[in-house]
């Protein structure tokens, strides 16, 4: 059920032609609400408007005859009594009355109204709507001229001035957190739209955002590191070529918002992508460092461990274990099995602790004899359990851990970042130096 939503003003208006999506009034209207109930091509079901106490003994009588006129019975019309807003006070007054319009879609005619109280309500509809039910469908403002009264008055449509502050929003969920969510519920009906007009013509890079920044973000959220920056240089392309494709199609100038918003975007995806030639462990740190930028600890925390544990792998390649047993079954390189094993040796032997393991005794004898003969392996990968003993208080939600432990990382820095931001920058200098040790180690 759809419903109109406006404010009665106090002025006294002209009877005028309104138009609305190519379709005019059969006779001249004062109202721009009686005006829209006949130019929608669905009328709606239901009536609110907001009145002054000038408004109510004024121009409201004038309107209810005409509504009625039209076919609204007294059940289909709600007012609602408002303040003039000429304080504070009055305002919140208003946004706090804002809640009871409806239910479902709302088409707002901004047009007539005391002084800026449309503005408040172009303010305060949406915020208020998505915690009471209703959504502004369409946004409508009467283009009265006063100096050419005879002349046909267009009522234009606003509505996708209302979706800015929600683009915004989107950008910054993607800036701060990497999750794309709102960019696609931004970017879906349009470039679909695109698509069913332009069909195979269609610029496909254009079409295809949506859903590759759907699959960096779902990849960022559980920290695919191997994924990410292939579909990172994706993502730069498409962003590099979507200004462009915006203008080109003026089907898509609906995206504006989003041109508008690439160079942001890029800063966001550009260190993620692939770089030719890079060392891996570049990236590695960089991702750690783009994770703990936005205070996802834990994913960064991650990333630098695993960089570690490359190491340690090719390390174990290089000593010849082509493959370890656990569980009673092989495992190759590749298998998580194999790193963690890799892993759990290394760090056991590392930090001179007697290791013991009946299935892989070679594994334990090479990886024991090449800290033995490599001057500060041991000591390089030891100096990473700093770092992996706090991503383990992270994983495990600190349980077990004394409350005094850790309280200063869970303070805020004049930067309102945690402690733990600053550590995680100090920790991927460990592992740069602790991999360079292990990559020279035989």
């Amino acid at each position: 059920m759809t419903t109109l939503f406006s404010f009665v003003g106090t002025g006294r208006y002209e009877s005028v032609r309104y138009s609305l999506d190519g379709r005019h009034v059969p006779s001249a209207e004062a109202f721009t609400q009686a005006a829209i109930v006949q130019l929608l091509a669905h009328r709606p079901e239901r009536i609110c408007l907001a009145l002054t106490v000038k408004a109510r003994s004024t121009n409201w009588p004038i309107l209810e005859a005409r509504l009625h006129e039209l076919g609204y019975r007294s059940t289909d019309i709600k007012t609602i009594d408002i303040p003039d807003g000429n304080s504070e006070v009055e305002l919140w007054d208003i946004f706090g009355k804002l809640v009871d319009i409806a239910e479902g879609p709302v088409v707002f005619d901004a047009t007539h109204g005391f002084r800026a109280l449309p503005l408040v309500a172009t303010l305060a509809l949406p915020f208020q709507g998505d915690r009471a039910g209703f959504h502004i469908e369409r946004l409508l403002y009467g283009m009265y001229d006063s100096q050419n009264p005879q002349a046909d008055t267009p009522i234009v449509d606003l509505s996708v001035m209302l979706d800015l502050p929600i683009w915004q929003q989107a950008v910054n969920d993607f800036k701060y957190h990497g999750r794309s969510r709102g960019l696609e519920a931004r970017l879906r009906r349009p470039v679909n739209d695109l698509g069913r007009q332009l069909k195979h013509e269609a610029p496909r890079e254009l079409v295809s955002l949506p859903k590759l920044l759907a699959k960096l973000s779902d990849h960022l959220s559980v920290n695919r590191i191997d994924d990410i920056p292939r579909i990172a240089t994706e993502v730069v392309m498409r962003l590099r070529e979507a200004t462009s494709q915006i203008e080109a199609h003026p089907t898509a100038r609906i995206l504006k918002p989003l041109s508008t918003s690439v160079r942001e975007l890029l800063e966001v995806v550009e260190p993620l992508e692939s770089r030719p030639s890079e060392d891996p462990i570049e990236f590695h740190i960089r991702l750690a460092l783009w994770y703990a930028d936005r205070e996802q600890f834990a994913s960064a925390l991650t990333t630098l461990r695993e960089a570690v544990t490359d190491a340690l792998v090719d390390l174990a390649m290089r000593l010849g274990l082509a493959e370890i047993m656990a569980e009673g079954k092989p495992y190759i390189p590749e298998r998580a099995k194999y790193r963690m094993k890799i892993d759990g040796i290394f760090s056991q032997l590392a930090a001179g602790r007697p290791y013991h393991d009946e299935h892989n005794p070679h594994a334990v004898e090479r990886i024991g004899t090449a800290i033995a003969h490599n001057p500060g392996l041991g000591e390089s990968v030891e100096s990473v359990q700093v770092m992996v003993e706090q991503r383990n208080k992270l994983n495990h939600g600190y349980k077990g851990q004394q409350q005094k432990d850790d309280a200063s990382k869970m303070q805020r820095d004049k930067h309102g970042l945690l402690g733990l931001h600053a550590d995680i920058r100090g920790f991927a200098e460990i592992v740069r130096s602790a991999i360079g040790v292990i990559r020279k180690a035989g």
